[in-house]
């Protein structure tokens, strides 16, 4: 696990180091539009469509959690969420950069939750570091996704 995390963090300083390469033009419009595709498929409960912009060896890093590593862990939990909760997802990228088949984007969320078996709905806004990077057929998929509650 710790390795998992390790390298993640490589990747992610391994960008940093190289974020001169890119940031405009095609590629970063390419990653607006799955950062879009995001937002639209949590927003109408696409379990399919939502998995299909990950890799398969994704990782999730949420706050005050064990790592969610790979699809098939990923699947599930969205499956748990979408059963349980309507969401209207709203995903803000601040900065995106691109560096041969990698790319990060650092950015922000709004998720409304409206529960399905009532509650009271709640608004939450996250912040997050996203790592993607180009798959064989060249589209771009998530690979790592960190995040955390914004400070209120």
């Amino acid at each position: 696990m710790i390795r998992h995390i390790a390298r993640g963090l490589a990747v992610a300083c391994a960008l940093a180091l190289a974020s001169c390469v890119s940031t405009g033009g095609s590629e970063v419009d390419s990653i607006r539009e799955v950062l879009g595709n995001v937002a639209s498929a949590d927003t109408s409960e696409n379990l399919d469509g939502i998995v299909a912009l990950y890799t398969p060896d994704a990782e999730w890093l949420p706050p005050n959690g064990p790592p969610v590593i790979g699809i098939g862990a990923i699947r599930e939990k969205y499956r748990a969420l979408f059963e349980s909760s309507d969401l209207d997802v709203e995903v803000l990228a601040h900065e995106i950069r691109v560096a041969g088949d990698w790319a990060f984007c650092v950015g922000s969320t709004r998720v409304s939750t409206e529960p399905k078996k009532g509650g009271d709905p709640t608004r939450t806004e996250d912040k997050f570091v996203m790592i993607l990077q180009r798959c064989p057929d060249g589209r771009w998929r998530v690979r790592y996704l960190m995040w955390s509650p914004l400070a209120e």
